[in-house]
């Protein structure tokens, strides 16, 4: 363990202590322990005027030099050695009672005087440490019993005025007793609190760095309060940042499956743009070979049996056009129910993305809420540190406790501070996202439009296809009875053969006329089809912008460490930071 204990005797003075590493692992009491230690040392060291002044009342000079000084340079130098440990605190606990014990054989037992024990061991609740006053209380009652036997006895040390019998002894100890349990009380109390403020600064800081996992325990009292609702807000921004997190992450899919659609339109497209021309240049084709049919028709006695066939070629690659025309026209339909549902997907995503600007704005509000957490404390710090000026010397340690809450203070506000600006970079991502979903949703409307017109163009072309099937059939029909009627008049009766090259060239017009017209309608929906290639390019690209804004959402929200599930174990607080910690090198020698 971190925390082991490692043994260790500090013999000064006649008095061994136990070192505990242990107790050099919390920031802000280490921090009170080297002041408080600073403070009733220097405390120590002013008591040698009293001493001094005091001897010309019985003559103490050698007990104040070898007495009073010999305590004083153990009691500074063990407390200056190893400054914030437990062997300083409870060495002046000692020390201090020591010199009280003495002030009062220099006063002759001087009712008064005992007013002193009682003082030091108020000024030992600085520590906020019960095991002060507890051995200032047993070293008091220690040197109470062996003086009272020493003054009975007639050996020159006074403890009383009067010789007074254990009555007065136990009476003295009552009391004591009673301040004691008062001061333990109290110094637990005043540990617990500073425990919360020490946890609350790590917190703080952990916040700072983006951990949203971190919790620190919380209990009773004011700051116990404030880590209760630190902890309350950092739950609610934690489900706040995961939600945004997910949402990002459902953008960046629905942004890769709207660009994976707009893909499979495109090629769509093209194919069917493909197509096309193929039934334009086939028509082109039919068109010119029907014109040099025309030229030839004047040997339309040889021809019309090609030119049954011809027509029967004709209607085939018709019924092909038709085809190739009816599947562009389902792929068409196919593509304008895609860029319907990728609409509609679109919309709802842009809809959960303006939730999650209403959720920034809810932290950006518990964000607020904890800079006026901290600037509450920052002033009750300040009120704290004028009641404790006005109690002069007795309550510089108490100062020096609202200090470190002050500062404690001013490290959540900047915290706090920290989180409202990153809260604000994720809504003005989210609004990045809403104007660019919005923009996708208009091509995607206006891509369908194209879509549509180009599905009324195919289907125009359906029609048309279809009438041209019908009347090169007629024509083929005609053509073979025109060969039959022919080939009969030429055989049997004399008929006049300019009748029949009129009648081939009129049927030979309207192919043409026919082709043609075949022609420009698959041109026309080609024309279509290329717009339509066009707006999904641009579709495309509007994905691929939403799929970095999504990324760089994610990014952003992933700056903050959370929890993956609600049933998820809360960490423990990570240690005190360095800067306020001691640390056991405090107990090196």
């Amino acid at each position: 363990m971190d925390q082991t204990i490692r043994g260790g005797l500090v013999s000064l003075a006649g008095i061994s202590v136990v070192r505990d590493e242990a107790d050099g692992d919390h920031g802000l009491l280490e921090a009170g322990y080297r002041t408080a230690d600073r403070v009733l040392r220097n405390l120590l060291v002013a008591h040698l005027v009293l001493i001094f002044a005091l001897v010309p009342l019985r003559g103490t000079l050698r007990e104040a030099i070898l007495w009073g000084g010999g305590t004083v340079a153990v009691g500074w130098f063990v407390a200056w050695r190893w400054e914030g440990s437990v062997a300083a605190r409870l060495t002046l606990a000692a020390a201090l009672q020591t010199i009280s014990m003495l002030i009062i054989h220099q006063t002759g037992g001087m009712i008064e005087m005992h007013f002193h024990i009682f003082a030091i061991l108020a000024f030992t609740l600085l520590y906020r440490d019960w095991r002060v006053p507890v051995v200032g209380a047993a070293v008091t009652a220690v040197y109470h019993a062996v003086f009272h036997m020493m003054q009975m006895s007639g050996s020159g040390i006074r403890i009383f005025q009067d010789h007074q019998g254990w009555g007065i002894v136990a009476v003295h100890a009552g009391w004591v007793v009673f301040e004691v349990a008062v001061l333990v009380y109290i110094a637990r109390i005043l540990e617990q609190e500073t425990r919360a403020a020490e946890r609350l600064v790590t917190l703080a800081g952990r916040l700072g760095q983006g951990d949203l996992t971190a919790r620190a325990e919380h209990g009773g009292g004011a700051v116990g309060d404030a880590v209760a609702a630190v902890n309350n807000g950092t739950q609610r921004l934690s489900d706040a940042v995961q939600g945004v997190r997910n949402r990002a992450h459902e953008v960046s899919e629905v942004a890769q499956t709207f660009n994976a659609a707009a893909d499979h339109v495109t090629s769509a497209a093209e194919d069917v743009a493909r197509s096309l021309s193929e039934v334009a240049a086939s028509s082109q084709e039919q068109a010119l070979n029907t014109q040099r049919m025309a030229s030839t028709l004047g040997e339309m006695a040889r021809s019309i049996g090609s030119v049954a066939r011809r027509s029967e070629a004709v209607s085939a690659a018709s019924q092909r056009a038709s085809t190739v025309a009816r599947d562009g026209s389902r792929v068409i339909e196919g593509a304008v129910g895609g860029l319907d549902r990728i609409r509609s997907t679109v919309v709802n995503a842009a809809e959960q993305i303006g939730e999650l600007g209403a959720r920034s704005e809810q932290i950006s509000r518990i964000t607020r809420s904890i800079t006026d957490i901290a600037e509450q404390t920052n002033l009750l710090a300040l009120n704290a540190a004028i009641e404790a000026a006005r109690a002069g010397e007795h309550g510089r340690g108490f100062a020096v406790v609202a200090d470190e809450v002050r500062k404690l203070a001013t490290r959540s506000g900047t915290s706090a501070a920290e989180a409202a600006d990153i809260i604000r970079e994720v809504q003005q991502l989210t609004t990045r996202a809403v104007e660019t979903m919005e923009r996708g949703t208009a091509e995607v409307k206006q891509g369908a439009a194209l879509a549509n017109d180009a599905g009324a163009a195919l289907r125009e072309i359906v029609s048309v296809v279809d009438q041209t099937v019908r009347d090169v059939g007629a024509i083929s029909q005609e053509a073979d009875g025109m060969a039959r009627a022919s080939r009969a008049a030429l055989t049997s009766v004399g008929v006049d053969p300019a009748e029949v090259e009129a009648g081939s060239e009129d049927a030979m017009d309207a192919l043409v006329t026919l082709s043609r017209l075949n022609a420009a309608a698959a041109e026309n929906a080609a024309a279509a089809v290329e717009e339509i290639n066009a707006s999904m390019q641009e579709m495309s690209a509007s994905a691929e912008e939403l799929s970095q804004i999504a990324t760089e959402l994610q990014a952003d929200v992933g700056r903050f460490r959370t929890q993956d599930g609600g049933d998820a174990e809360m960490e423990e607080p990570a240690p005190p930071l360095a800067a306020v910690a001691g640390g056991p090198a405090a107990w090196a020698a």
